[in-house]
């Protein structure tokens, strides 16, 4: 294959002595997102990324690769301003509780799938999407 521009990550992952040039590609990819949120760049410090990374949080194992990156001050002002925003947004949300539909006694009865098959509440379809919402993830 011709080597252009556009292909020269990929002729990268496949020069690697790696098993996988997928894996290779994503490994790079993350720690090209990290850099850029925690790096010498310091995004983390623009408004603009900053209401990002607050809306969409981390999931579990970038908030681990953010903390073995190494700019821990870094790490700390972005998970203190997540987590003041979450605070304001979970008190929004216990405001407007209200409880899913529930079925009658007839309608229970007659269910036969299994206990997730209501709707959920307003509070737990919220965490449900922030559990599942990651600012890396999306980048990548």
């Amino acid at each position: 294959m011709k080597e252009q521009l556009y292909t020269i990550p990929l002729m990268d992952a496949l020069r690697a002595d790696e098993e996988c040039p997928f894996c290779f590609i994503r490994r790079n990819l993350e720690q090209h997102a990290i850099d850029f949120t925690l790096g010498s760049g310091a995004s983390y410090m623009e408004d603009d990324i900053r209401a990002q990374t607050d809306k969409a949080g981390f999931c579990r194992e970038h908030y681990r690769q953010m903390f073995v990156y190494g700019n821990r001050l870094g790490s700390a002002l972005i998970m203190e301003t997540h987590l003041k925003k979450m605070s304001t947004e979970l008190k929004k949300q216990m405001d407007h509780y209200s409880s899913g539909s529930k079925p009658s006694l007839v309608g229970r009865l007659r269910r036969t799938g299994g206990p997730g098959e209501t709707e959920k509440n307003n509070v737990s379809a919220w965490i449900s999407w922030q559990l599942g919402s990651c600012y890396i993830c999306e980048q990548i």
